[in-house]
């Protein structure tokens, strides 16, 4: 009897830092996947024996130069994305910024990352990922799980 193979896809997180009603957005660049579109402040692919919370923390390290508190990370939304090559799960989690808070953001990865910038979360611009887009949508709307392109 042959046994059926598992789904198999890709992981990713998002840490859309939340700030009134403004979020930390990333413009892309010489990464070869959606270049000069905004992503969140920080985001990347969950490595093998890595938690969810673990690459979000990571990601954030590598990408602006700050550490955070994991237990500050919510879990807000998850996107199931195909695109027409590839399957992702995309888990998105609010880091919500008081006034009280210091974090000095900057660019650590200046050539994936051509500048850092707030963005009205209510009027995001055309160059959002459609997939970042959703993300906020459901965020405002409390929606725990998306799919796109099935």
């Amino acid at each position: 009897m042959r046994t059926k193979e598992r789904y198999k896809t890709k992981s990713a997180v998002f840490v859309m830092f939340i700030y009134d009603d403004k979020v930390l957005c990333q413009k892309r660049q010489n990464t070869g996947f959606m270049d000069g579109f905004y992503d969140m402040g920080a985001s990347g692919h969950v490595e093998e024996e890595e938690t969810l919370t673990q690459a979000a923390k990571r990601e954030v390290k590598e990408e602006l130069n700050i550490d955070i508190d994991k237990e500050r990370l919510k879990l807000v939304t998850t996107i199931h994305h195909k695109s027409e090559d590839e399957v992702y799960y995309y888990f998105y989690f609010s880091y919500i910024l008081h006034a009280q808070d210091e974090y000095d953001f900057s660019i650590n990865e200046p050539e994936k990352n051509e500048k850092l910038i707030w963005l009205n979360m209510s009027q995001l611009p055309e160059d959002v990922t459609v997939y970042n887009r959703q993300a906020v949508d459901n965020y405002y709307r409390h929606i725990p799980l998306s799919e796109l392109g099935f």
